[in-house]
């Protein structure tokens, strides 16, 4: 009925188009992969891990930063912030840049991604693991709540979980089958808030698909009738923690129309 309404078509080729488009998922194999044993990730060195947050505590341009995107000094605690003041880029430049840790389920740091004060330069540590967790996915499943957020940025994940929400990010474009392996593991319910540009209009459907096989309800943010988020902003970046909170708390089931 619902691919008779957004279609405008009569039933049978309402159900022709739900033929073609099945996925069938073997139960047993998805009962494997919930109970799988996760691979095992190196950890980051602790003692540079440590003198990054000491590092960033005692920079005023480092706080002064995040405070401009948003981050209360409450999360850049939780989230273990911390600033390297000599990053060498490929080009050979020397630059500041904003740590942040990424965390395997079980708390252990295994890796760090920096974003630049000046510009949007980023560079992540050698090897980090994005196709292997997700961005506090730690903390996420700590909330014991039954929806989680998903985010393109770490930025955005943070902002998301101090307007009340438990969030992960991709870091990026990229979310695989183990990703939402990880999430069917802890959760019921994805709420998707990927940047609302071209790439989050590509990354929503592929994020959905792969969620719905493992038996998560998918939605899709949404800040009003006309907005998935206020003003024209292009991530939560860009919004106050209100705006944010009302865009997840009034989300609503996405649904993908196949040309």
């Amino acid at each position: 009925d619902l691919i008779r309404q957004v279609r405008g078509c009569g039933l049978f080729p309402a159900l022709r188009m739900l033929k073609k488009h099945e996925v069938e998922r073997d139960v047993a194999e998805g009962i494997k992969e919930i109970f799988a044993k996760p691979e095992e990730i190196p950890p980051f060195d602790p003692d540079l891990l440590k003198r990054y947050q000491e590092d960033f505590w005692n920079s005023p341009r480092a706080k002064k930063y995040i405070q401009s995107r948003g981050i209360s000094r409450h999360s850049a605690e939780i989230f273990g912030l911390g600033y390297d003041k000599a990053v060498k880029l490929s080009s050979g430049e020397v630059i500041d840049m904003v740590v942040t840790p990424m965390y395997d389920t079980n708390g252990g740091c295994i890796g760090v991604v920096k974003r630049s004060i000046d510009g949007k330069e980023f560079k992540n540590s050698y090897g980090l693991p994005k196709g292997k967790s997700l961005f506090n996915i730690h903390l996420a499943k700590r909330r014991a709540t039954e929806k989680v957020v998903i985010c393109e940025s770490n930025f955005d994940a943070i902002r998301a979980t101090q307007a009340g929400y438990s969030a992960v990010a991709t870091l990026g474009a990229g979310f695989n089958e183990f990703h939402a392996t990880q999430l069917a593991r802890s959760f019921s319910k994805v709420i998707i808030g990927v940047d609302v540009d071209e790439g989050g209009e590509k990354l929503t459907p592929k994020i959905a698909k792969m969620c719905r096989q493992r038996g998560l309800a998918v939605y899709r943010i949404r800040y009003s009738e006309a907005e998935l988020l206020p003003h024209g902003a292009k991530d939560f970046g860009d919004c106050t923690d209100d705006e944010i909170a009302q865009s997840i708390r009034l989300a609503r089931p996405f649904v993908h129309v196949l040309n």
